[in-house]
């Protein structure tokens, strides 16, 4: 091996045959360290019966001392990454073997001047020198400038290129055995003694370190391993019975046998494939591997946010936060996999697994010969759900991404629950209690104060409040609180910048993401609102309260972008079309019926709600008006089919007040031309909207005149009827 020098500091000063040389001999001893651990990895099972008496009879030692090697050669194994890391990103003429080598790119042998020194004017020299100086400064100062950019530009692809290299070199090394991941399990691992185990040992154990760089990788390779076995690979399609039948064609048959014989062998590697995948869970399960997952998530969520946290040191901090992170991403790849809660097998390995991940039992998985309840599952999914949401919400931390980790975790879990759960009540309710805790866990990291640099955008904060909203237990109480608290509260903040006091993740620039879910959501809850016995006259009464409601606060959003001309930005207007057009949508299909069949007793409650729809009507007339002025071509994507829904709720409100003998309630009004803020057109701006228009306005005048002409119709009819 080279000396600790050749590698260090002095690398850079070696000839490029030396560079190679070292960064080989670390490349090689790497692979060599790696092929170690994956062949003696084999020999560390306890459970093994032919490993143990290998061991004992070829090395003289026992599986106990193999396992203290193998975690030996770990601590070596990244010590020499770690210096081919260092090596392969600084040796510019070593490759990988079996590739060629990377060319470097052309900014870095690019041949710079040395650094000029721009004069100071002379106080005593004359105009005309002086005029002369200030040019000479200013060609200097632009040289300097461009000088500068240029090393910026050269540091940048200098940092690049060696990103690659030692990309490409740490790459191209002998893969670690999926195996290797049973090291996790190992005692020299173990973040609590031998005689501990369980939730309730862990509890009473004093812990002050977890995590480390072989715990990293083993986590990092286990993550990977779960990705590979428990994803499922697409299948090609095989069209059958397609082709015409000929008997010319001597390949027919041929074809068609190895068609069936493709599918066949699919078929076939599937099952092959899931009974490897068992076969290496059930190794996992023998060492403990998920016992020690539960044992390092519950010593994380305790060093996070128990007695023995720090919250001043930032190194411990960082690590604890890493950690949790590979923790996170493997209990996720778990949960998310279809494998183990399609199949009876699947299911039955992951009672096993969620025994020792949720619970910390090690031994007792050996005496299950049954699959477990669904009750039993959610149970065990609930332990693991809870240290999950400890670790993110028990102690503040300024990284939205590993909050996020947490949260999509969490997810995952509800995600599972609704999976395996079955049609009777407990299923169900178990269920719906981890949405109840994702919906908490999101409105609590959405009320925290996260650090300025942190990027607030739709897969945060919209990501975080569609969970909200999704899994709320009262959806009408949650859109009350972030439509009157939240939104609406934004404009009284200084420039409509924000923070919003009550939540502080709402400002300008996640303004859109706030309001994008809430009016989406106005909508889905209008959709819900008729999945009952609409013909209920007990249920009547509280469905014109919630319409009234939802309504209001679809009223109210629209209201706050056409008050406030610096929250009207284009991609808000989009979304007041979409969702407006399908809110209007929904109501007639579903409002105008259940008017129909309850008109005679809320007539006066009948006759306000369309009068409030007319207002949000006429503010969806101006935007589309506006889009067509501003000739934007995504307002004018979605103004057709906002217009339909426009004039189909036209329609339908005078069929219903036809039927019921009510036209008079209806009236012809000349509507004015207005901007999105309210204000009204010139003129010149309202004739030149009604050129561009496609006949839509004509439309509506018509319509509203045959209004009024039936009604005058009416009217003459009832003055006849009285002579």
């Amino acid at each position: 091996m080279p000396s600790t020098e050749s590698s260090g500091i002095e690398f850079e000063d070696l000839s490029a045959t030396k560079q190679w040389v070292v960064t080989s001999s670390y490349f090689f001893a790497t692979c060599w360290v790696r092929e170690l651990v994956n062949n003696f990895i084999f020999a560390a099972d306890p459970i093994n019966p032919s490993a143990s008496a290998i061991t004992s009879s070829s090395q003289g030692f026992d599986c106990k001392d193999v396992q203290q090697k193998v975690i030996e050669r770990l601590k070596a194994l990244i010590d020499l990454e770690e210096e081919l890391r260092f090596t392969s990103s600084n040796c510019y003429v070593f490759s990988p073997p079996g590739l060629d080598l990377l060319p470097a790119p052309k900014e870095l042998y690019e041949v710079y001047s040395p650094n000029v020194d721009i004069p100071e004017y002379d106080p005593h020299a004359s105009k005309a020198q002086k005029k002369a100086a200030a040019l000479e400064k200013k060609k200097l100062v632009k040289r300097a400038k461009e000088k500068e950019k240029s090393k910026s530009k050269m540091l940048k692809a200098k940092k690049k290129h060696e990103e690659l290299l030692y990309t490409r070199a740490l790459g191209a090394l002998r893969p670690l055995d999926p195996q290797v991941c049973c090291a996790i399990g190992f005692d020299g691992l173990s973040v609590v003694q031998d005689s501990a185990e369980g939730s309730q040992c862990l509890s009473q154990v004093q812990v002050t370190e977890c995590g480390g760089p072989v715990i990293t990788l083993l986590l990092n390779l286990l993550d990977k391993s779960l990705s590979d076995i428990l994803s499922e690979k697409k299948s090609c399609a095989f069209n059958a019975g397609n082709e015409e039948k000929s008997d010319d064609n001597p390949y027919q048959d041929v074809s068609r046998s190895t068609k069936t014989n493709a599918a066949s062998a699919v078929f076939i590697s599937s099952e092959d494939s899931s009974k490897k995948c068992f076969v290496l869970l059930q190794s996992y399960l023998n060492s403990g591997v998920f016992a020690s997952l539960h044992e390092h998530l519950a010593i994380v969520a305790e060093l996070r946010c128990g007695h023995n946290s720090s919250n001043n040191d930032e190194e411990k901090e960082k690590r604890l936060v890493a950690t949790a992170r590979c923790l996170f991403s493997c209990t996720r790849t778990l949960f998310e996999s279809e494998i183990l809660t399609r199949s009876a097998s699947g299911k039955f390995f992951l009672g096993l697994i969620l025994k020792q991940l949720g619970k910390g039992d090690r031994n007792s998985f050996h005496d299950s010969v049954r699959r477990h309840s669904s009750v039993q599952i959610n149970y065990l999914l609930g332990h693991v759900a809870d240290n999950v949401s400890e670790i993110i919400t028990g102690a503040y931390t300024g990284d939205l991404e590993f909050a996020m980790d947490g949260v999509l975790t969490m997810q995952s879990v509800y995600e599972c629950s609704k999976r395996i759960s079955d049609d009777s009540s407990d299923a169900k309710d178990a269920t719906m209690d981890f949405g109840k805790r994702l919906s908490g866990v999101s409105d609590k990291l959405l009320k925290e104060h996260w650090p300025e640099e942190t990027k607030m955008n739709k897969s945060n904060v919209g990501k975080l409040l569609t969970l909200f909203l999704e899994h709320s237990p009262d959806r009408m109480s949650s859109l009350t609180r972030l439509v009157d608290d939240v939104l609406l509260e934004l404009p009284h903040t200084e420039k409509c910048k924000g923070p919003v006091t009550n939540y502080p993740t709402c400002s300008s620039s996640s303004f859109g993401s706030y309001y994008t879910v809430t009016i989406s959501y106005l909508w889905k809850e209008l959709v819900a609102l008729f999945d009952c016995d609409t013909r209920n006259p007990a249920v009547a009464k509280k469905m014109f309260e919630k319409m009234a409601e939802l309504i209001n606060f679809l009223q109210s959003l629209f209201d706050l972008t056409r008050e406030n001309e610096c929250l009207a930005k284009k991609a808000i207007l989009l979304q007041q079309l979409k969702f407006g057009s399908k809110f209007i949508e929904t109501f007639v299909a579903k409002a105008i019926p259940f008017f129909q069949v309850h008109f005679e007793q809320h007539k006066d409650a009948i006759f306000e709600l369309i009068g409030r729809m007319q207002n949000n009507c006429r503010q969806m007339y101006a935007i589309i008006a506006h889009g067509k002025r501003e000739k934007d071509a995504n307002l004018a994507k979605e103004g057709p089919r906002a217009k339909k829904s426009l004039e189909l709720f036209i329609h339908k409100v005078k069929s219903l007040l036809k039927k019921n003998r009510c036209m008079t309630a209806m009236w012809t009004k000349t509507l004015t031309a207005k901007d999105i803020d309210g204000s009204a057109l010139s003129d010149e701006e309202g004739t030149t909207q009604s050129d561009d228009s496609d006949g839509g306005s004509e439309d509506e005048e018509e319509e509203e005149v045959q209004v009024k002409d039936d009604e005058e119709e009416e009217d003459d009819s009832e003055s006849d009827d009285e002579d």
